[in-house]
């Protein structure tokens, strides 16, 4: 079990390193709406 979740992590680091970069090529302004956005929404 344990194993198999340290195997799941690897990837799923992978897969976040791979996309960060398209995420920070993505508009600032977009960004900025999106965490604004979400603090609004978990603060009600």
């Amino acid at each position: 079990g344990s194993y198999r979740f340290g195997e799941n992590f690897e990837t799923m680091k992978t897969i976040v390193g791979s996309t960060l970069p398209l995420l920070q090529r993505m508009s600032r302004n977009k960004i900025n709406y999106m965490t604004f956005y979400v603090k609004d929404k978990s603060s009600l």
